[in-house]
């Protein structure tokens, strides 16, 4: 397991490139390197529809 750079202090996302050597805080700053760009932005759509289909049902059975 690598460590970060820094330590967080509060909630934040950082995005741990594939080369396991730069970290980039991604609630303050964007990814610059267009293919670690086009991976960062495919974990974060897998994760935001996890975090959807985990989304208590309503009475109509529907999420949300």
């Amino acid at each position: 397991m690598t460590t970060l750079p820094w330590t967080l202090r509060t909630p934040g996302l950082v995005y741990a490139a594939s080369d396991g050597d730069t970290f980039t805080a991604i609630d303050v700053m964007a990814v610059t390197d267009p293919r670690e760009r086009v991976i960062c932005r495919a974990l974060l759509q897998h994760t935001l529809a996890l975090l959807d289909a985990a989304e208590p049902c309503t009475t109509t059975g529907s999420s949300r």
